[in-house]
């Protein structure tokens, strides 16, 4: 059996721990007859770019994939009837590293004594932290990650190269022709291998000393941009309140396989203490994240525009419920203009939940990233916040007919081809339009656990924008 490794050749600090504690181990275990690294194709090859301006992945992305892809070329060569692909940045699991080299050995041996004819793809790393049920091989119908892994010979029958589109990262594009075939993915427990960029061991990609640079440029200009925010608050105040429009806070310039997501704020411009927590608190932990590639205020819409008051004559609905309808729809189609697989949109009047706020920074952007590596291409909707204090039973994804609250969500591009605009009648605040189009369309709700957001209102940390609500919180004392 050979090992193939998934290199990016820019990454010469993870290709140095592989060569002084990773390789020199499964050399020296004798199940592996060549170690090969593949570190053709990055993502600054014509090749890349090309098919960059061609289709919606990131060139990382892309890379990446082509990369696996050759992998599984080179191992359909070959006489093996398996083989082991990772990626450069996994590293033996905590335990083993602290444990002897035969303890590894023997761990790998045996996990390889259990393979049988109808394991055709087994992951060996938890990814964000996923784990089996039991130990040993656990049958499931997606992936944890793609650091670490075993194929079959009867894999590859499943892969056409020809026909991928580049629309699936290699995750999802495997957990797709496994499920196309009728076939699993195995999780092996106890996983033996992590993932050094989901550890913070590494960042999801080796930055050059130039982009760290310009990184810190970024950080400091948005400082900026805060500042003559402020100050221009203070002498333009008539300008802003004549003339409201978007505002992009944050764009980052890092060019990395993760950061390829957008986060809109459905934002009301009078709630300048909403604006100021999310700016302090929120913001901050979003972009250090590096999940996120911009951060968008949906400032226009305002419940005061002349649009939102005529409509308003004809609605059963009110001027902040249309308001607030209107400015998803608006997030909703800047989305649809863009490359972006998923965006989060977020209600200003969001907080973290307050176990995060205890727990800290790092423990909520791991719970991001479990997030965001769990999703599955068949979620369309999935809700991260509880609204009126809603759980689902299970941790992970539950499906549902019915949605919580619309003021923390993911929604994809499959999403947006059940919104019609035109034919919206403003009979139904959004929550319950957004039902609405997905039981229409027999598609589901996915509820998000645990979850990661709460809503200012729904906690008496914010008064309610929309009137009606806020008498009902009196009445019911919520």
């Amino acid at each position: 059996m050979k090992c193939y490794i998934s290199h990016y050749s820019k990454n010469t600090e993870r290709l140095l721990y592989l060569e002084e504690k990773l390789i020199p181990v499964l050399t020296r275990s004798n199940l592996f007859t060549e170690i090969i690294i593949v570190e053709g194709l990055d993502r600054e090859h014509p090749e890349i770019k090309k098919l960059n301006k061609l289709y919606s992945l990131s060139a990382p992305k892309i890379s990446n994939i082509k990369k696996h892809f050759l992998a599984w070329e080179m191992f359909k060569k070959s006489k093996d009837e398996l083989c082991l692909v990772f990626e450069d940045d996994v590293m033996f699991e905590r335990r083993l590293e602290i444990s002897s080299e035969k303890e590894i050995i023997d761990e790998l041996k045996n996990m390889l004594a259990q393979v049988i004819d109808e394991h055709n793809f087994i992951t060996l790393g938890s990814g964000l932290h996923q784990h089996g049920d039991s130990d040993g091989l656990t049958k499931k119908t997606y992936g944890r990650s793609t650091d670490s892994y075993i194929i079959s010979k009867k894999f590859l029958e499943y892969h056409d190269e020809e026909s991928f589109e580049y629309d699936l990262p290699i995750g999802h594009y495997i957990d797709k022709i496994l499920n196309e075939n009728n076939d699993y993915l195995w999780w092996y427990e106890p996983t033996i291998f992590r993932q050094g960029s989901q550890n913070n061991i590494y960042k999801s990609s080796i930055f050059t000393q130039s982009e760290k640079i310009m990184m810190n440029i970024n950080k400091l200009m948005m400082n900026i941009n805060k500042l003559l925010k402020k100050t221009k608050s203070l002498f333009n105040k008539t300008s802003r309140q004549n003339k409201i429009e978007n505002q992009t806070i944050f764009k980052s310039i890092n060019f990395s396989e993760t950061n390829d997501v957008t986060c809109y704020i459905i934002h009301y411009t009078k709630n300048a203490e909403r604006l100021s927590y999310l700016e302090n608190e929120v913001f901050p932990i979003l972009i250090d994240s590096n999940l996120f590639k911009k951060i968008t205020l949906i400032n226009e819409l305002d419940k005061q525009d002349s649009n939102i008051k005529n409509l308003s004559k004809k609605s059963l609905l009110t001027r902040a419920e249309i308001s607030v309808t209107l400015k998803h729809f608006k997030a909703w189609e800047i989305f649809s203009q863009d490359n972006d697989e998923h965006c989060l949109v977020l209600e200003d009047d969001i907080l973290f939940e307050e176990r995060l706020i205890k727990a800290g920074k790092t423990e909520i952007i791991g719970e991001l990233k479990t997030f965001f590596n769990s999703i599955d291409q068949e979620y369309n909707y999935m809700t991260l916040g509880a609204g009126l204090h809603q759980h689902g039973d299970n941790l992970g994804f539950n499906k549902k007919t019915n949605g919580r609250s619309p003021d923390s969500y993911v929604i994809s591009k499959k999403f947006l081809e059940y919104h019609d605009e035109e034919s919206y009648e403003y009979d139904l605040p959004i929550g319950h339009y957004i039902d609405k189009i997905l039981n229409k369309n027999k598609d589901y709700l996915w509820w998000y656990e645990p979850t990661i957001f709460r809503q200012g209102t729904h906690n008496n940390f914010y008064k309610s924008n929309i009137s009606r609500f806020y008498k009902l919180q009196k009445f019911f004392n919520v």
